[in-house]
């Protein structure tokens, strides 16, 4: 989904965030654009055969008596 100075603006506002001039907004729009592709890549990914990380328990030397 392509990102606009009005789409960044209202996000801002709806969020509380930062007053951006349109100069601002049009330095910030390509910099959004790029986080918004590449976070649409990372949903797109298939992970289902991939072990997860957090069921991983690292051997902390203890005995286990």
């Amino acid at each position: 989904m392509p990102v606009t100075k009005e789409m960044l603006r209202a996000m801002l506002e709806s969020l509380g965030g930062l007053n951006m001039t349109d100069e601002e907004l049009e330095k910030a729009v390509p910099q959004v654009q790029i986080y918004a592709d590449q976070s649409a890549k990372l949903q797109a990914l298939d992970l289902s055969k991939v072990y997860s990380g957090r069921l991983l328990h690292p051997d902390d030397g203890a005995s286990k008596s």
